[in-house]
């Protein structure tokens, strides 16, 4: 749940001395965030192709494509919840 990108973030992690494990670990979890950005970019590009046509069938693509979107936010608030808790349950422990 961080703001940089994976290759940001695996070059921090090898200068910072982490086991390649570790390095691992922390690239299988930007797995989430890598296919919703994606699915961003997926739509955005059907969103500027269906603004200049005027096919019926584009009505029901673009609500799929909302739908989806919205699905992505539900999705990401869940997520950083969850992990909003478990690293304030780690911290609460550390204490």
């Amino acid at each position: 749940m961080t703001p940089l990108n994976p290759a940001t973030i695996s070059y921090l992690l090898g200068t910072a001395g982490v086991r390649f494990s570790g390095i691992l670990m922390a690239c299988l979890a930007l797995t989430p965030n890598l296919m919703i950005e994606v699915y961003f970019g997926y739509v955005g590009k059907h969103a500027a192709t269906l603004a200049g046509s005027d096919a019926g069938s584009a009505r029901v693509h673009f609500l799929a494509m909302v739908g989806g979107v919205l699905m992505c936010i539900v999705v990401m608030v869940f997520v950083s919840r969850i992990a909003h808790r478990a690293v304030m349950q780690a911290v609460s422990e550390t204490d």
